[in-house]
């Protein structure tokens, strides 16, 4: 590269070169008069004898170590790494200064030595310059980067099932979010505006949340996340939710209060704290809260004990009545021990996806004055208490669907049995609530339940620690449906004070089994299972068609037909408590049903 000549003649005996051509006015520097700030660092330059003024060129002959002296010396804003090859030294010359605008100059070096600090660029003829003095532009911020930086060095985020979370410090306590939820979203405003003393758009926050979520998922550890409850190595954690993050640790040496769970539990604005529960009270104490007959009481506490079960299945608790029969008080206060949430029911569902985000966000699932059960929902239903997966298309995808595990606890309310399909029905607790007899103000039973609260909860941890404990242990005869939730119950019962007697034994299942016989025979009202019960052959065989006619049921098209078959196919479960086998298949390409008449089951 060519350069300035060094030569040790002085300065003023310097001829410019054809390089030294470009400093004239004319060429790449232009011949700027120099300024007050100009003859100020000269002069000092000057007596420190660091350099000369170079007439010819129009610029002062010095060492960058020198500039950057004068940059320290006048608070200059300056770059300096050097790194020259040549004569060099506090003695020696290796760039021209060259006066700017505004008292700032360029430093230009001589072609045989460069600079490799960022402010340092090439010249058009290539020269190393610098301009001394000028504060260098600060570089456009581009905030969701920002937004996205700041995150990822504040904040730990990772997955669970495809969904995006972040464990974060949030008003004094580690907290884990969604990282799409709103919570996060106000967590991300504050703190841009804390840092870069900018209002934050939505748009910003949008974008920065896309790539948060992506980094969440693609980069992050997959660890699972609970809501309210979580069962981990033969101990069962409750969040309380309260603002101390207190956990409460069940095991079969009986519950515990701990700060630190190893587990990690999700927060959603919708929770409300439990209250610390306390040692010394009974499940009998909830009695005067709840509006269910007395032969009733049993089951109620053995739907609330498996609401609390480690794993499920779980049933579906509805409670029905008409107006002024405490249905919705009752449910709250279910769910006031269980999973206390801002909102105290919720309106059926549109659609799965509705369904979805609601229980991903909650423990139990509540919904209050349920009118009717469409199809789809009691599917869904049927799903959600067993702990099947359900699928939905991806936003804005046409060839992406996303998966949802979910498994919980669910609670109705109506004014009528809305359960009609037999799937649903076998895996429901249905309670008749009974009229009020003796009113009191709302004010006063909540403040009455408030007090209780805490001992009840005390009452049920350790009727929950008597199951963990019993479980293995626990047999029973004919294991009806739901045979977890019933084998639970039962390991729970000696800690739940239900049992004064030696025949009290066993109260919960019995209930439960009159509750499932109910059900039945509610099923075995309809005009199809009346006229196969009494059907007057041991033994049948033939087409739905040849059946609806020997039963004289008015099946004329096929389409009534398939509907006629449909309908034995529900029945079929609750038949067979009757000792009617209907059976179903295939005969050289006919589809047959069969009918075997044997003794009644006992078994619901």
């Amino acid at each position: 590269m060519q350069g300035f000549q060094q030569i040790s003649a002085p300065t003023s005996q310097l001829t410019l070169t054809a390089p030294e051509r470009n400093l004239q006015p004319d060429g790449e520097f232009a011949n700027e008069e120099l300024g007050p700030k100009h003859k100020q660092h000269k002069a000092w330059l000057e007596g420190k004898g660091y350099g000369e003024w170079n007439e010819r060129a129009n610029g002062f002959n010095t060492h960058t170590k020198h500039v950057e002296e004068m940059c320290k010396h006048f608070n200059l804003p300056g770059d300096f790494h050097h790194d020259a090859t040549g004569k060099d030294g506090a003695a020696g010359r290796n760039c021209i200064m060259f006066p700017m605008p505004r008292g700032h100059w360029r430093c230009v070096l001589y072609g045989n030595a460069k600079e490799d600090g960022p402010g340092w660029t090439m010249s058009k003829t290539d020269h190393a310059m610098y301009v001394v003095g000028k504060t260098a532009p600060k570089p456009s911020l581009d905030h969701p980067d920002a937004i996205v930086n700041d995150a990822l060095k504040t904040d730990s985020f990772y997955h669970w099932q495809g969904i995006a979370y972040v464990r974060v410090s949030h008003k004094e306590k580690t907290e884990n979010l969604l990282v799409g939820g709103e919570t996060y979203a106000r967590i991300l405003r504050v703190r841009h505006r804390n840092l870069h003393k900018r209002v934050c758009k939505g748009e910003w926050i949008r974008n920065a949340v896309d790539q948060l979520i992506a980094s969440a998922i693609e980069e992050g550890e997959e660890i699972p996340v609970y809501v309210r409850i979580a069962y981990v190595d033969g101990a069962l954690y409750i969040d309380l939710a309260d603002r101390a993050g207190n956990i409460v640790v069940i095991d079969a040496d009986g519950w515990r209060i701990v700060k630190e769970s190893p587990v990690r539990f999700l927060r959603t604005e919708k929770m409300q704290p439990l209250p610390i529960p306390e040692p010394g009270g009974s499940l009998l104490d909830l009695r005067p809260f709840v509006n269910v007959e007395d032969e009733d009481f049993p089951l109620l506490i053995g739907a609330i004990l498996g609401m609390l079960h480690p794993t499920g299945p779980y049933p579906v608790v509805v409670l029905i009545g008409g107006d002024g029969r405490a249905k919705t008080c009752t449910a709250v206060v279910i769910l006031m021990l269980i999973d206390p949430s801002i909102v105290k029911g919720c309106s059926p569902p549109d659609n799965a996806e509705d369904l979805i985000l609601s229980v991903l966000q909650r423990w139990v699932y509540f919904v209050d004055n349920l009118s009717e059960i469409k199809s789809w929902f009691s599917d869904s239903s049927c799903r959600l208490s067993t702990g099947a997966a359900m699928e939905r298309r991806t936003k804005y995808k046409d060839r992406d669907t996303s998966v949802f595990c979910a498994k919980r606890p669910q609670l109705f309310t109506s004014v009528r049995d809305v359960v009609k399909a037999p799937d649903l029905n076998s895996r429901t607790l249905k309670f008749d609530l009974p009229r009020v007899s003796n009113h009191k103000p709302e004010s006063d039973l909540w403040r009455e339940f408030e007090n209780a609260r805490p001992r009840i909860l005390g009452a049920l941890y350790t009727a929950i620690s008597a199951a963990i404990k019993n479980l293995p242990t626990t047999k029973v005869d004919n294991l009806p449906r739901l045979a977890d939730f019933a084998l639970w119950v039962q390991a729970a019962e000696p800690a739940t004070g239900l049992i004064e007697t030696e025949s009290d034994k066993g109260i919960i299942l019995r209930a439960y089994a009159e509750t499932r016989e109910a059900a039945v025979d509610e099923l075995l009202t309809a005009d199809v299972a009346q006229k196969l019960i009494a059907f007057p052959v041991k033994e049948w065989k033939g087409t739905g068609k040849e059946l609806a006619e020997e039963l004289k049921v008015p099946r004329n098209t096929d389409e009534e037909v398939k509907h006629f078959v449909g309908e034995l196919r529900t029945l079929q479960t609750a038949l067979e408590s009757k000792g009617v086998l209907v059976g179903f298949r295939k005969s050289n390409g006919r589809k047959l049903i069969t009918i075997k008449k044997m003794e009644p089951s006992n078994d619901n």
